[in-house]
Order: structure tokens, then C-alpha cells, then sequence
């Protein structure tokens, strides 16, 4: 229940808390301090978490997180606060030339709660998943970068240059091990 009404929330697995490295964070900081802090950051792997939550956040304009893999595919994630949704897009994202419907842009509704906006992403070589709101969206798409080295960066159009970051966190991923059928060798 929330002041909104029943909404049906989603969260990461918790057997994901067993894959975390040490975390990585800056708090109450502005954009083009949080850009500085994310170009000495690097995920060889791939593998990578992310908390992201906006202050401030105006009634137009937007915030885009990047996904830079090596090789120039860029995955996006934009919140949108004037049309209230949480985008994907993908189209940059690496090979998605093998279908007309796989390169595209992905939405979903975003609730602006108390000037807030809380973004959550697990990424790994081959899939993103954007919880927004504590889950209550959820976006997740595949992804065919040419390499899984990956950088962040961050950029703001419009009013959304105006917004601060309340709390930035990076955590490195490692691999889940293989899990095999009972009865297999």
C-alpha cells in the first residue's frame, strides 16, 4: 500500500547481496561533480550495481545515466520528470542489427515521490535492469555490447540540470557460480 494506492513492487533476488564487492559512494553532490567521480571508475567485468537517488527533482526536464561500454555502445537510462516515465534505450547498446524490433526505447511510469527519485541497476555482460522507486517499476532488457568493459557517465537537459545527487553508489559484481540440475555430475 502507498499513498497512491496498491502499487505491486519488485526487488533483485536477495541471494544478489552474496555477489557484492565493497562499495563505492559519493553523497549530496552536483552533477558535473558525480561526472568527475565516474570517470575514475571503471567495471573491466561488467558486472556492476548502481543506487542512484535524484533531490530536488523539478517538474520538467530529465537525467540521463549512460551505460559506456568499450567499443562505443551506449545504453541509456533517462528519467523523464516532466513526462513522468523511466526510459531505456538501447538502440546504441551494441549488436542490434539482427532484428528490426530489437534496437528500441523502453518506458515506463516514474512517480516523483517528495522531490525524489530512486534508481537501482544491476547490470551484467549481457542484460540491464532499471528499478525505479524502490521497484515500482521495473525495466529489464537485453544488452550485446561489443565488450563488457564499462564506464558510467551522466548528463541533465532542461530544468534537470537543476537536480543534485542526494546519494551515488557504485558496487562491482562478481559472477554467480554455475548452478547444476540435481543428479548432474
Amino acid at each position: 500500500s502507498t499513498p497512491a494506492g496498491w502499487r505491486l513492487i519488485q526487488h533483485p533476488v536477495r541471494e544478489l547481496k552474496s555477489l557484492r564487492g565493497s562499495v563505492d559512494r559519493v553523497r549530496r553532490v552536483s552533477l558535473d561533480t558525480a561526472n568527475a567521480w565516474l570517470a575514475q571508475r571503471r567495471f573491466p567485468t561488467g558486472l556492476a550495481e548502481v543506487e542512484l537517488t535524484l533531490d530536488r527533482v523539478p517538474a520538467s526536464g530529465s537525467v540521463t545515466w549512460e551505460c559506456r561500454h568499450s567499443g562505443g555502445a551506449v545504453t541509456r537510462v533517462v528519467a523523464d520528470f516532466g513526462a513522468s516515465e523511466i526510459r531505456v534505450d538501447r538502440t546504441a547498446s551494441g549488436r542490434v542489427d539482427f532484428s528490426p524490433t530489437f534496437a528500441g526505447v523502453h518506458r515506463g511510469p516514474l512517480r516523483i515521490v517528495d522531490g525524489r527519485v530512486d534508481l537501482r541497476l544491476l547490470l551484467d555482460t549481457s542484460s540491464l535492469e532499471v528499478f525505479a522507486q524502490g521497484g515500482e517499476t521495473v525495466l529489464t532488457d537485453l544488452i550485446l555490447p561489443p565488450s563488457p568493459e564499462l564506464r558510467f557517465t551522466m548528463t541533465a537537459d532542461g530544468q534537470g540540470r537543476e537536480t543534485r545527487i542526494a546519494s551515488l553508489s557504485l558496487t562491482p559484481l562478481k559472477s554467480a557460480p554455475p548452478r547444476l540440475h540435481p543428479g548432474t555430475p
